[in-house]
């Protein structure tokens, strides 16, 4: 008896070294990290689970393409350190992610449509442009042929109306060869007069049909800056929100994205918001994903490139979080 009772408590004992190794090297490998409760909001509660939620089909894109631009915006943060920090996750408390749609995404898709629109009708108008200064181009070209085709036809009209004088007044040879000379002269110069009319007509009907074309060109090229202005207008308007991280008890950790024109700018807030979850505060570095201005409360200009990774600024308030040894 005596010796079963030394190895049920040499086992117990193992067992419990076990557990205190477990416990030690879990609670204090990482700054905030709560084991017994994974799913709250903490300092460097990692890693965070997390799951996409709804993606309203009013954004334009697909369930793929959101996913995509998350596990992007995730291997940004996890590119900076070998730790765990965000994992994606089916467990029922992971912390969901949703594409909201409201006024905020409504006016994007507006400048979204009117900058697709504009850009079209740019590179169109531009083209119409070129093709306006190669047919002016013609036209004077064609205009310098006439003219000179009638200085041409003038000299000619001059030296015949010469000669017949002179036939007429009886100086030089009045002969059959020099009547039908000037007959033939004569005859010819009423053909090219013909020609230089016929030419004059068609260089007029061309000009007039540049000049409807202007006039069509300029009016298309005025509402093309009303509708520059219009999109300006809009683009100018107050900063807006563009997404939002956010814990409670009953709700669990969840980020909202309210705004995103592009798929760049989705793997910016995306990015922004993860970074949030992280405990992550903002940092005032422009070009920082977590620069408050480009994503939080003030997103004064859509995310033009993507995130190549993170900034120093980054980094370092990541290690500030979650202590130096995370990098």
């Amino acid at each position: 008896m005596s010796g079963g009772r030394r190895v049920v408590l040499a086992a117990g004992g193992l067992l419990l070294a076990a557990l205190i190794l477990w416990f030690l090297q879990d609670r204090l490998s990482w700054p905030g990290r709560d084991p017994a409760r994974p799913f709250v909001h903490a300092p460097c509660n990692i890693p965070v689970h997390y799951a996409l939620g709804e993606v309203d089909a009013r954004f334009g894109f697909d369930e793929f393409t959101v996913t995509a631009a998350l596990v992007e915006a995730a291997g940004l943060w996890q590119s900076a350190t070998d730790a765990l920090l965000l994992i994606e996750s089916d467990h029922p408390l992971a912390m969901r992610v949703d594409l909201a749609f409201d006024a905020r995404q409504e006016a994007a898709n507006t400048r979204r449509s009117l900058r697709g629109g504009l850009e079209r009708d740019r590179l169109q108008l531009e083209d119409e442009e070129a093709a306006m200064q190669q047919w002016s181009a013609r036209i004077e070209a064609a205009r310098r042929t006439h003219d000179e085709a009638g200085e041409e036809l003038a000299r000619r009209v001059r030296r015949h109306e010469a000669d017949v004088t002179a036939w007429n007044s009886g100086s030089g040879p009045r002969t059959d060869s020099r009547r039908r000379e000037l007959e033939a002269e004569s005859t010819a110069l009423r053909m090219a007069l013909a020609d230089l009319e016929r030419m004059g007509e068609e260089l007029n009907s061309d000009i007039a049909s540049y000049n409807r074309r202007a006039g069509d060109l300029r009016q298309r090229t005025e509402d093309f800056r009303s509708r520059v202005g219009r999109y300006n207008e809009v683009s100018s308007a107050a900063p807006v929100e563009s997404g939002r991280y956010q814990y409670d008890r009953e709700q669990g950790r969840r980020i909202e994205v309210y705004r995103a024109e592009s798929y760049d700018e989705l793997v910016w807030v995306f990015a922004h918001e993860l970074g949030h979850a992280l405990g992550i505060g903002h940092v005032p570095e422009p070009r920082a994903i977590m620069n408050a201005m480009l994503h939080e409360d003030g997103a004064s200009q859509p995310a033009t490139r993507p995130p190549v990774n993170l900034s120093d600024a980054d980094r370092a308030a990541l290690a500030v979080v979650c202590g130096p040894h995370i990098l």
